[in-house]
């Protein structure tokens, strides 16, 4: 559908964003990246197109563009909560994490009771092998939303690792 959008207003940015993020979705990421390109030469103030690059590329192993992209997105509307937590999860997967937990701290801020953005600090912190830190965050995650089976996992597994690191060996 959004092909014939497309067709018939190649100068619109809206359809090319449309079209991009249903490429996106079926994994078509060559096109769908040509896509959010021009969306956003179109229209270079709308964070969307920047933010939806920086998926596309980080879906093609392109961390450092996808990085650019999303820095982009928060340039240009610093309220924009899913390029910060998109950026953190990159800075994190690149080992920045410093730089992780910073964005994911400004996000926290303006989301107190988001349960996943306490999950993705822990998992930072765990990375990190902050096994403390990361157990604290993790059991505020779940708290907030209890049904996770991955928070309770994650929980679990790092709550085992401490008691192991406590228990003195041999006895």
């Amino acid at each position: 559908m959004w092909g014939d959008v497309v067709e018939k207003s190649p100068r619109k940015a809206r359809p090319h964003y449309n079209l991009a993020l249903a490429l996106y979705q079926a994994g078509r990421y060559d096109e769908a990246l040509r896509h959010a390109s021009e969306a956003a030469s179109l229209d270079p103030a709308a964070p969307y197109s920047h933010n939806l690059m920086g998926s596309i590329l980080g879906r093609r192993g392109e961390l450092f563009k996808a990085m650019a992209a999303f820095a982009e997105a928060l340039r240009l509307a610093p309220q924009y909560l899913e390029a910060r937590l998109n950026l953190a999860d990159t800075y994190r997967q690149r080992g920045y994490t410093l730089k992780a937990l910073e964005h994911y701290q400004v996000a926290l801020e303006r989301e107190p009771t988001a349960a996943d953005i306490y999950y993705r600090i822990g998992l930072t912190h765990a990375i990190g092998n902050d096994l403390q830190k990361a157990a604290v965050f993790y059991q505020c995650a779940v708290r907030l939303d209890p049904k996770r089976l991955e928070y309770r996992q994650d929980l679990m597994r790092v709550q085992e690792a401490l008691s192991k690191l406590t228990t003195p060996s041999g006895h």
